[in-house]
């Protein structure tokens, strides 16, 4: 006795079905498809400027003053896998930086602002007047 295939209800040519393997129909779902595949919110590429950086590696650590071993250290909203903007950079010796048992990388961003009493907002809006004002003009 022979098994018949479980799917094959489709292929009979008296099935109602056929009617929607017309033409129209099927380029109508190969871009429905198509729109489904493209993405409907590109988010901006964060903006990147070394010329920031090198001027704000230069400033004193926002932490304790320090003007050795001074990092930029992005603090911005970012995407997955993602740095936010150089714009965003903020100024941090290497030890509240990265390798500190209270740096930016071990406590996460919230928890260092917190414990170092930081107001981020207003450090990156004094750089970027500054570097708009002195450095990019």
């Amino acid at each position: 006795m022979q098994k018949s295939p479980k799917y094959r209800w489709y292929i009979h040519h008296d099935s109602p079905l056929d009617a929607l393997h017309t033409a129209p129909y099927t380029e109508f779902v190969h871009q429905a498809f198509e729109l489904q595949r493209r993405p409907i919110y590109r988010a901006e590429k964060p903006v990147r400027d070394p010329r920031f950086l090198a001027m704000v590696r230069k400033l004193c650590c926002i932490v304790c003053g320090s003007y050795r071993l001074v990092e930029a250290a992005h603090f911005g909203a970012h995407g997955m896998g993602q740095k936010s903007s150089d714009h965003d950079a903020l100024p941090l010796c290497l030890k509240h930086h990265r390798t500190g048992p209270l740096s930016y990388h071990t406590l996460g961003a919230r928890r260092f602002i917190t414990f170092h009493n930081l107001d981020v907002r207003k450090h990156q809006e004094r750089i970027q007047k500054f570097y708009r004002e002195k450095i990019a003009a």
